[in-house]
């Protein structure tokens, strides 16, 4: 048994192994299964009362009712998910996408190719995303900051942010904990 997350007033947890993992969710007194899973869930985050998970390559979300499929990265890098006020936030090779718990309302965010390293490398405030960009070779030891609205991308409106700080840092191995 491990626990996955808290979503609303819900736990969710998986019991079992390999192929023969089930997600659980316990809203009261009794727990019920969700779905059957490939394997463990690497990766998951809370958005309200909706769940977003990774089972494989695949992304799904859940709150209540039947798992979702929000996006199947299969042959892809997929990055960690993050919560961005009502949307869960995630990388496929290194492109920002934003779901607010179905396909449709998946879009990938206009065009923000970080160049980041994944986890911990975006955060947000209410509709606000904050990111840091490397130089495309990766030898930028001084990445920028930037900040945009849920949409903006680098092409439409996000603009770099002016931290005197981080040019005097060789910040190597970076990660936003919060703003």
């Amino acid at each position: 048994i491990a626990i996955v997350e808290g979503a609303g007033e819900s736990l969710f947890f998986t019991r079992g192994t390999g192929s023969n993992t089930k997600l659980w969710e316990v809203s009261g007194a009794f727990a019920n299964s969700v779905s059957d899973l490939t394997g463990a869930i690497t990766d998951s985050v809370a958005v309200g009362a909706t769940l977003f998970y990774r089972d494989g390559d695949v992304i799904y979300s859940t709150g209540a009712g039947e798992p979702i499929e929000i996006i199947d990265a299969s042959g892809s890098v997929l990055g960690k998910l993050a919560r961005s006020g009502a949307r869960a936030v995630f990388t496929v090779d290194g492109s920002w996408y934003a779901s607010m718990g179905t396909a449709n309302s998946t879009s990938a965010l206009d065009y923000i190719d970080a160049n980041t390293e994944l986890p911990g490398s975006i955060v947000a405030t209410e509709n606000k995303l904050y990111y840091f960009e490397n130089a495309p070779n990766g030898d930028d030891l001084n990445p920028t900051l930037w900040a945009g609205q849920i949409g903006e991308g680098e092409s439409f409106g996000a603009e770099p942010l002016s931290v005197a700080a981080l040019d005097n840092l060789d910040v190597r191995g970076y990660r936003i904990l919060g703003v």
